[in-house]
């Protein structure tokens, strides 16, 4: 699944807005270390620090996507709480997270919630047998751009890197956990072929197979 995944995304996700994103979000992390290492004493320093990468990061990613023609919007949670950003490619909808060094899964939210549970066509369902089935399956597909923290002994100016996540509805583990290096790669021109002729029959056979489909 991890190589259709990733042809279907860079089917969908322009080249360039790809290519530019390491760069944006690193110069929004070092803002946000700067900012902290200045304005903040030693006992505040680490947890303002994390709160500027999280909303400096949220608005570099808009900003960016806003450049290039993307529907990016930061909506409030339901019931309303706080704003999150949301970009929008055809059935494909990214939000953004960050993570500690040594662990993959971000914290229970509600943002990333409403994002997770679009992939629930990917993951086995048992009705009931006693019920009729009431799953209800949704469109398109959840994304999550997740900023790998550096070690704490490490240079905090910097991320120590960024990786493309497709999360189980749970949030529990991932269908796919890629860094961005293997998206870019889908982009070169030999798999180009691939990822527009290929992606899109193959995943929704995938899907239709998770379903039980014939």
């Amino acid at each position: 699944m991890r190589d259709v995944l990733l042809s279907y995304l860079a089917g969908r996700i322009p080249h360039e807005f790809v290519k530019q994103l390491p760069e944006s979000l690193e110069a929004a992390y070092f803002d946000a270390h700067r900012n902290a290492e200045q304005r903040c004493a030693v006992p505040e320093r680490v947890r303002v620090r994390g709160q500027l990468r999280h909303y400096y990061q949220n608005g570099a990613l808009r900003d960016l996507a806003e450049r290039f023609g993307i529907d990016a919007t930061a909506p409030h949670t339901k019931p309303k709480g706080e704003r999150y950003t949301r970009l929008v490619f055809e059935d494909i909808v990214l939000g953004r997270t960050g993570v500690r060094f040594a662990n993959k899964m971000p914290a229970p939210a509600k943002h990333r919630e409403a994002i997770a549970a679009l992939n629930e066509r990917f993951e086995p369902y048992t009705p009931d047998l006693f019920e009729a089935p009431q799953r209800h399956v949704n469109d398109g597909l959840g994304v999550l751009l997740v900023t790998v923290h550096p070690g704490k002994e490490q240079d905090q100016s910097v991320p120590s890197h960024f990786v493309v996540g497709v999360p189980y509805t749970n949030l529990k583990g991932w269908h796919m956990f890629e860094p961005l290096a293997a998206l870019l790669a889908a982009y070169e021109p030999a798999q180009q072929l691939e990822t527009k002729d290929i992606a899109y029959p193959t995943l929704k056979k995938m899907l239709r197979d998770a379903e039980g489909g014939n």
